[in-house]
């Protein structure tokens, strides 16, 4: 039970944190605004990350889907195919699908920085209140692409968790946590998204490689060892 606590205790939190993300979300973006000169922060560690920061998680895709492409043809690797099919399908479904593929393209918010509080020509939108397909201009604030990137290595906790690796789950939850809290601190930073366009990301890519690994990993490592192995599944 205390388990089953802890797991969903970030989702309880966010539906606490929707009603009153509109506050949050001005009081993080302010910050970051310099009102005289009325423009955002403009760094170079800043800028290096919002061209680079997502390559980590596209390199760990690419070696995913390698590895998962010999197991198809290897005896040796096809051990390892519930595993990379997680990896994976993670980052094509979670980064890939959900949050740039559909989210941002049809939630119609805007940017921080295309708002008439900081200089745009658009009403503030919070994100329970969508915009479908009639904004005036690309308006892809709604969740985190950058942010997501980071928060991806949260796949590795229910891997590790799953097959008893536990500095794989420790890691993934320390890299994870760190790294999608900096590029989202990032994007806010620069004007591109709001804090609860990064929180949305984390609970996004938390929630869906759990259920991924439940459902491709026991299924497929039954299929294959014909045993009946421990489930991901929270007590």
């Amino acid at each position: 039970m205390k388990n089953k606590i802890i797991f969903w205790s970030p989702f309880f939190c966010y539906l606490i944190f929707i009603p009153i993300s509109p506050y949050l979300d001005h009081l993080t973006t302010f910050y970051f605004y310099n009102l005289s000169e009325k423009q955002f922060v403009q760094n170079p560690l800043f800028a290096f990350f919002y061209n680079y920061g997502n390559a980590p998680a596209h390199f760990i895709g690419i070696l995913s889907f390698l590895f998962l492409f010999l197991s198809f043809i290897s005896p040796f690797w096809k051990k390892f195919k519930p595993f990379f099919m997680v990896t994976f399908l993670s980052l094509v479904l979670g980064p890939g699908l959900i949050i740039n593929g559909t989210l941002k393209e049809v939630w119609g918010r805007p940017r921080p920085k295309q708002t008439i509080e900081f200089g745009g020509k658009q009403i503030f939108r919070p994100i329970y209140k969508p915009n479908f397909f009639h904004s005036i201009e690309p308006s892809k604030s709604f969740p985190s692409g950058h942010a997501s990137m980071g928060f991806y290595f949260f796949v590795f906790i229910f891997l590790g968790i799953y097959y008893k690796i536990y500095w794989l789950a420790y890691g993934g939850m320390l890299i994870g946590s760190i790294y999608g809290s900096f590029m989202g601190l990032m994007r806010i930073a620069q004007g591109g998204h709001y804090l609860s366009d990064v929180i949305t990301s984390a609970m996004i890519c938390f929630y869906l490689p759990w259920l991924l690994t439940h459902l491709l990993v026991k299924k497929n490592y039954e299929g294959i060892n014909k045993t009946s192995v421990r489930s991901i599944t929270i007590h």
